[in-house]
């Protein structure tokens, strides 16, 4: 999801880091709960929850991007996202909320640097400096394709 489909971003920490995703692409935001593994996904998913009936696979944003691995902590936090071909749950260490993003603080990836993956840009806040994810670039296609299988 691009900035501009909102205006405003979702900011979320993982170790240090500060990190955003559109609000379009955020369905809701839970405490984290237990995660049931998974055997045979891909590493950057951790298991598998229950959300009001639907069993979701749960990515760590840990291991995308390739912090040290915890297990899930009870003040962890899960984002339920949705891209144009799949939910996800994503495990981070805390969200900070809902901060609008204005377009002229936005720097796209290309700008900052070559092969960023899944980081749509940056974003200039009065917390300093967020790196925006573009949940349409944020599987592979081989993690899409695994977890077809699953």
């Amino acid at each position: 999801m691009r900035i501009e489909d909102t205006g405003h971003i979702l900011v979320f920490a993982v170790g240090e880091m500060k990190h955003a995703l559109s609000l379009a692409g955020v369905e809701r935001v839970e405490l984290a709960a237990e995660v049931t593994p998974l055997p045979e996904a891909p590493h950057v998913f951790i298991g598998a929850i229950n959300v009001r009936g639907r069993i979701l696979p749960v990515l760590s944003m840990r291991r995308r991007l390739h912090l040290p691995e915890r297990g899930v902590k009870a003040s962890d936090w899960i984002i339920i996202v949705q891209s144009s071909r799949r939910r996800i749950a994503l495990v981070v260490d805390e969200v900070m909320g809902v901060r609008p993003a204005e377009r002229s603080d936005f720097t796209s990836a290309d700008a900052l640097s070559e092969g960023l993956g899944c980081v749509a840009g940056a974003v200039r806040t009065e917390d300093g400096i967020v790196l925006i994810h573009d949940l349409e670039l944020f599987l592979s296609e081989e993690e899409e394709m695994a977890l077809e299988k699953l």
